[in-house]
């Protein structure tokens, strides 16, 4: 029996039909797939929502050819000539100098005078003209190319009366004094009282000169005095000796920049105040006016408490003198030229300084010193101990903090253009600046986030921050698939060297759009660096 056979559904005409129909419809739902990938990739808001699911913080990064230009150095403090002569400093001033070379950092601070173990100027005692400490120490700098300023303390000891006070009739032989100090450095020699030449055969060696240290205390007396709390010179006081000082100097060598008060001060007003008397009534040009900042002197205030001091006092001092010298028609570079985490100087130290928390501080102040205006911050000191200090006096090895102020220093030099300065909501710092050749954007972040309220010395709060890079305009690119690379200071970074560098990859986001994700450790400091074309 033959079997039946099967009877088409369809016919050719509708096979044909039916096969269209499902190339259309694929058609279709391949372009509408096309165009919600491309509309994902377009839209950064909505690919930042999946880069950074867990960010309660985002920033954006406008890339501009031209922005605000850089301009701070940063720097450290040294007041012990022997830590950097190896003939009296021994192993330690090798590795110090050393280590300075390896930062580089411009304009270091030379603390020198009459107060300390070593006396690292002449003439503690009248007629005594020994410069060894001070030339061992000032020759091994120029040997290796580290820049440096002079800080002369106060005057020879011999020149307080019983007081404590150098009495204006005394206000001569410190400008005599300071004459023969710029003669010694850059012009040979000098001649002293009693007809004596003394050649050095330095010429040139001290450019800049810093007039005195904290003149409105009694910190910087060579001599016992019962109250070393009281005002120990008026403002105007400071400005008929630096008048009469720098005038001398000038006529030995007009070349020479000098500035000062090195100023102490807890407020705002004990610096507008000692600052504007001193400028108007000084007589010299000023080359720069100075003050020293140290967020507390107390070891037990909680480190939220510390870090809001920082956040809101430093700004606010600096800019309370830079509107005072607009009022008084003065414009003068300003410079911070002692920072630390805590002043108190007495046992037991505060480790912040030194630890986690320091590298937020760090972060902080640099941010905020580009932010106002700020010419100059020097560390204080580069050797000392856990509380402040870079490099450790005992043993000779370095803090943490001193390998985030060597990376600062190469990532944002001089003729930077920044481009984001900003604190977040949570209380991370942002900073970002394009190199002076636009090839590199380096961008640090400081994580101030403190775990309570009652934490003295904690780790602090890990965070993430999403960064949106965006190409605002023309002359700074992006290269879309080019990595990033990120340094993190943080618990997990060797104390003895830089951290190991890491790669963050860039999602294009479309529309000269790149974003990452950066995951922030507790107290930290992390500097990221982008290649640009």
């Amino acid at each position: 029996m033959t079997a039946p056979q099967a009877v088409p559904r369809f016919s050719p005409e509708q096979q044909r039909q039916r096969t269209l129909r499902r190339q259309s419809i694929r058609f279709t739902l391949f372009v509408l797939l096309v165009f919600n990938i491309q509309r994902f990739i377009t839209t950064p808001g909505i690919l930042a929502a999946v880069v950074c699911p867990t960010s309660q913080d985002s920033v954006t990064v406008p890339l501009r050819a031209n922005a605000t230009p850089l301009n701070l150095r940063v720097s450290t403090n040294v007041d012990d000539p022997t830590e950097l002569d190896p003939a009296t400093g021994g192993g330690n001033a090798v590795t110090n100098l050393a280590y300075l070379q390896q930062w580089n950092p411009p304009l270091m601070r030379l603390h020198f005078g009459f107060r300390g173990h070593v006396i690292s100027l002449p003439e503690e005692t009248r007629g005594d003209w020994n410069f060894s400490y001070p030339d061992a120490a000032i020759g091994h700098l120029r040997a290796q190319g580290t820049s440096f300023f002079l800080n002369v303390r106060s005057s020879p000891p011999w020149m307080f009366d019983a007081s404590g006070h150098l009495p204006r009739q005394n206000f001569p032989l410190f400008a005599q004094y300071m004459a023969r100090l710029v003669g010694w450095y850059n012009k040979g020699g000098f001649t002293d009282d009693s007809g004596r030449y003394h050649a050095s055969g330095h010429s040139e060696w001290v450019h800049t000169w810093e007039i005195w240290n904290e003149p409105s205390s009694g910190s910087e007396i060579p001599v016992p005095v019962a109250n070393r709390n009281a005002l120990w010179m008026s403002p105007q006081d400071y400005a008929l000796m630096f008048s009469e000082v720098v005038a001398a100097m000038r006529a030995v060598d007009p070349t020479v920049a000098v500035g000062g008060p090195a100023l102490s001060g807890y407020n705002a007003h004990a610096f507008t105040w000692y600052l504007s008397n001193f400028l108007l009534n000084v007589t010299q040009p000023v080359s720069f006016v100075s003050f020293h900042f140290y967020p507390t002197g107390n070891i037990k205030e909680p480190d939220q408490a510390v870090l809001q001091n920082l956040s809101q006092s430093y700004g606010q001092y600096i800019n309370a003198v830079q509107r005072m010298m607009q009022q008084i028609h003065k414009s003068i570079p300003l410079w911070i030229d002692e920072l630390g985490f805590n002043a108190y100087s007495r046992l037991p130290i505060d480790p912040r300084g030194t630890s986690l928390i320091g590298y937020a501080f760090v972060a902080d102040v640099f941010a905020q010193s580009v932010a106002s205006g700020v010419a100059q911050v020097n560390e204080f000191p580069l050797v000392g101990d856990a509380q402040l200090g870079l490099i450790d006096m005992k043993s000779g090895a370095p803090f943490r903090t001193y390998w985030l102020y060597t990376m600062l220093a190469q990532a944002f030099p001089l003729g930077s253009q920044v481009v984001l300065n900003t604190r977040l909501p949570s209380g991370v710092v942002a900073i970002a600046a394009i190199s002076p050749d636009r090839r590199t954007l380096h961008m640090l972040l400081g994580n101030m986030r403190a775990a309570t309220a009652k934490d003295v010395n904690g780790n602090g709060v890990p965070h993430t921050v999403c960064i949106n890079l965006v190409n605002e305009h023309a002359g700074v690119g992006l290269p879309f698939g080019a990595p990033a690379t990120a340094w993190s200071f943080d618990a997990s970074t060797p104390i003895n060297d830089l951290p190991t560098s890491s790669t963050q990859w860039l999602i294009n986001a479309g529309q000269d759009h790149l974003i990452f994700q950066e995951q922030l450790a507790g107290y930290s400091a992390t500097i990221v660096a982008l290649p640009l074309n």
